[in-house]
């Protein structure tokens, strides 16, 4: 299988193409040769080869606001492209807790009936930056500080990265109905759940909650979608891929 990967170089996207390297065959747009928020540029990868799929990583916290003012016209033109080239298939992933560009993106795929947008609420794993991802943050201040401290605590629904790939590889290989799919475990979590699974690893970990008595809004996501499309993908139990995180970390 021949993948086009546009977008954005994220954590989520090297974790991706180191995975499946020897799996697909994958050319990556080169944003900094061209500008691909104009059509022709877009038009001409499409028609110097054929690819069997399409899967764009949306921008994220790891990029400035400047470095990403083209992406929505970047988006359309990969979308009017892969409909001009007969692309069956073309994914996006975004991250709801860090995408620059909020709903645009997946409103933009429901209005032109054109792919499938898996849309996480929260990542964490190896890879990911601490400073703008709050989940790794708290595994860094407790392996280097041996500390956790949450202001408010928050329910939310995190998938450990290496379950994003998998479910991504996984999508590409099956045929499940376009649409945008939120990606959230059965049970959601909680900051402090979180935390918890940290120390049971670490073991003297001290975790502080500032503020017990209003917790902040919850970051969750509805997974009876993505069950129904793939009802044997199982994510990894909390505890364990926290384990296996804090392990592969330095």
């Amino acid at each position: 299988m021949k993948l086009l990967l546009a977008g954005f170089e994220t954590a989520f996207s090297k974790a991706f193409v180191k995975e499946n390297k020897k799996k697909f065959e994958m050319i990556a747009l080169d944003l900094k040769k061209e500008d691909f928020s104009q059509f022709m540029p877009m038009r001409a990868v499409f028609e110097s080869m054929q690819f069997d799929a399409v899967v764009y990583f949306a921008a994220s916290g790891e990029f400035d606001s400047n470095a990403c003012l083209g992406e929505v016209n970047l988006f359309k033109n990969l979308q009017y492209a892969s409909i001009m080239f007969g692309i069956k298939k073309m994914i996006t992933c975004l991250d709801k807790t860090e995408s620059l560009f909020g709903q645009l993106i997946p409103d933009l795929v429901e209005k032109d009936k054109i792919g499938t947008v898996l849309q996480f609420y929260g990542l964490y794993g190896t890879g990911l930056n601490a400073k703008i991802n709050p989940l790794q943050r708290l595994m860094s201040n407790a392996k280097k500080k041996g500390e956790i401290i949450i202001k408010k605590d928050r329910e939310i629904s995190a998938v450990c990265l290496s379950d994003a790939v998998k479910l991504l590889t996984t999508v590409l290989q099956k045929d499940i109905e376009q649409g945008v799919y939120d990606i959230a475990p059965a049970k959601s979590t909680t900051l402090v759940e979180f935390a918890k699974a940290i120390k049971k690893v670490l073991g003297s970990t001290k975790i502080t909650l500032e503020e017990k008595e209003e917790n902040d809004a919850p970051i969750v996501g509805d997974s009876t979608q993505i069950s129904i499309a793939l009802p044997k993908f199982k994510f990894t139990v909390q505890n364990t891929a926290v384990a296996k995180v804090l392990m592969e970390m330095r």
